[in-house]
């Protein structure tokens, strides 16, 4: 397409006041710049969200050819049974998450091993959720103004979950557990939410001319900020509001409560999963600002979108892996005490089963290490432990060394107290 033809299909906007220099020069200028472009062709979201659906309808219609062909009329309705099977199992994998997470105010009554397990259970929801909107973003259902709206709706859950997640870690000893758990959720989700309103308006955050004022005065109100300035606004704030007293307030109960030295009741690297979140969550903020969606201090578009990509990779990834190799830290440290160890040594989850064979280190002959009955023994000593009793069954395979009490002995065959 011809420079002219670009020129005349996308005028060029009438910037604010003080910026009349500035529309000199600006005529194909505004055709290269591609955070203009991608502005002034949101016009077109109908046409390209509806080729998106066609696509998907498409894509369905040939899915159930191709269920039909390979069904080779053994099923009187394949389509409908492979309808209930997606329904059944997909209900029943939401029906287990909102269980587990529906015990959320429990917590604080709970040993760090159910709080990791249930953390554990959130973060297979965080991925999920962001696995879905990744893939439902290609649509373009929702890239109203061009903005992906997915995106944000991810980001609104999942960094929900994550803030609620720190709190639950630490849930016997956070001040008022419930009151900081519903806070921060709302706070996090405000802060996303605001971000894609703000990210809806184009322009910029600041009248032109109006920041240089104000760093030769000093004077704040010299800023006249623009209506995209102040739907962002919200979202900084709370963005603040969670840097700069969340995080520092959760960091402040660690410490004061023994997590700096090895505690059965808190997890040793707990500041390393703060920092993580205290360094790329403004890493967020900054770069929406420097993108199209912010300031358009950075025109190329295609930069922008891999820019919140990596970021992404790096903020919920890392917290996902930092978070099981706490959980699984936390386990070899304190193995007597953990009774869900043995168990999950000794029997493979469904999608292991279903992998085990593809997997390049996989010896055939593994058989399970432990018997029905050592399991329940080694169960049975755990949860008395944990309730400050101590029972002694028969035989110990995992030998565990159980504490003696003064003035006690042991009988070498029979493995009982004396």
């Amino acid at each position: 397409v011809c420079h002219q033809c670009l020129f005349l299909a996308f005028p060029v906007r009438r910037l604010p006041r003080k910026s009349g220099a500035m529309a000199a020069g600006l005529g194909l200028a505004h055709v290269n710049d591609e955070s203009l472009l991608i502005r002034e062709c949101s016009g077109l979201y109908g046409s390209f969200a509806l080729e998106s659906l066609a696509n998907f309808l498409l894509g369905c219609t040939f899915c159930y050819l191709v269920l039909l062909i390979a069904c080779k009329n053994q099923l009187e309705y394949p389509g409908c049974a492979a309808r209930r099977f997606i329904w059944e199992h997909v209900t029943w994998a939401c029906a287990d998450w909102y269980k587990v997470v529906s015990t959320w105010t429990q917590m604080p009554q709970l040993p760090l091993d159910q709080r990791l397990a249930f953390c554990r259970k959130l973060n297979l929801g965080i991925c999920i959720s962001q696995l879905m909107t990744s893939f439902l973003a290609l649509t373009r259902w929702l890239h109203i103004g061009n903005i992906n709206g997915f995106r944000y709706l991810g980001y609104s859950f999942t960094c929900s979950l994550m803030q609620g997640e720190l709190v639950v870690i630490l849930a016997p000893y956070v001040p008022c557990f419930k009151a900081n758990v519903v806070g921060v959720v709302l706070v996090t989700c405000s802060t996303m939410l605001s971000g894609w309103i703000g990210s809806l308006h184009s322009g910029f955050l600041w009248e032109v001319g109006t920041f240089e004022d104000f760093l030769q005065s000093g004077n704040l109100g010299d800023i006249e900020w623009t209506t995209k300035g102040y739907a962002i606004l919200p979202s900084f704030i709370c963005l603040a509001v969670l840097l700069l007293i969340q995080i520092p307030f959760l960091a402040l109960v660690f410490v004061c409560n023994g997590g700096m030295k090895p505690n059965r009741d808190l997890p040793y690297h707990f500041l390393r999963l703060l920092l993580l979140v205290g360094v790329t969550w403004p890493a967020f903020g900054a770069w929406w600002f420097l993108s199209a969606e912010g300031a358009s201090i950075i025109h190329n578009t295609k930069g922008n979108t891999f820019g919140f990509c990596a970021l992404n990779m790096i903020a919920k990834g890392g917290f996902t892996l930092m978070m099981l190799r706490l959980s699984k830290e936390h386990r070899k440290m304190w193995t007597e005490d953990c009774p869900v160890t043995p168990k999950a040594v000794n029997e493979d989850l469904w999608i292991v089963r279903q992998l085990r064979d593809y997997d390049p280190v996989y010896d055939p002959r593994r058989e399970k290490k432990y018997s029905e009955a050592e399991l329940e023994a080694a169960v049975a000593r755990a949860l008395a432990r944990q309730a400050g009793s101590i029972l002694q069954t028969q035989g110990n395979p995992f030998h565990m060394e159980v504490g003696k009490e003064a003035g006690t002995e042991t009988d070498n065959e029979t493995g009982t107290r004396l």
